[in-house]
């Protein structure tokens, strides 16, 4: 039997052509996005695109056509879905000089940006905090030495954050 391994990747598969019209997509864009084939195939693919990341997008992929072998990988943009959200994408994509056409394979990175998001406010909370507690506070590493210190340690101290940076306590 032959396969479509096309068809049967979880990845979002797709080739787009010069005029910049998504021209193959495999059904796990439909899975992503909501929207059919037909739909995606139907317009140029940065109707899809979120506005903020149109510029971006649009000079990424005038790198991938000067057709001197760059690759993008790890480029990052927001996709519109059928009911109006948006989805992160991170792309690994090529164009192939014989036809002028880009392949790319995109990963739904959605759920790592929330989280990263969400990590990165969790830390400046913890951060603005520990930075007005009117006690000293330290943090240290499994071998002692000091990943964190807030202002009011740095007062009784005398020393700035990075030159505590890699010293601190240690268990006899």
């Amino acid at each position: 039997p032959m396969y479509d391994f096309f068809e049967i990747s979880n990845e979002m598969l797709c080739v787009a052509n010069r005029d910049g019209y998504l021209v193959r997509v495999n059904s796990a864009w439909t899975r992503a996005l909501g929207w059919s084939a037909a739909e995606l195939t139907s317009r140029p693919f940065l109707d899809f695109v979120h506005p903020d990341d149109v510029e971006a997008t649009v000079l990424e992929a005038a790198k991938l056509h000067q057709g001197d072998g760059y690759e993008a990988v790890g480029f990052e943009n927001r996709y519109r879905c059928r009911d109006g959200g948006y989805r992160w994408l991170s792309w690994h994509t090529r164009l192939f000089p014989e036809t002028s056409e880009l392949v790319a394979t995109a990963r739904d990175i959605t759920e790592q940006k929330l989280a990263a998001d969400a990590l990165s406010f969790s830390e400046q909370r913890f951060r603005t905090l520990a930075d007005h507690a009117p006690v000293s506070i330290f943090l240290a590493d499994l071998q002692g030495r000091n990943t964190f210190v807030n202002r009011r340690w740095c007062e009784i101290s005398g020393l700035t954050p990075e030159q505590t940076a890699g010293y601190g306590w240690k268990a006899a």
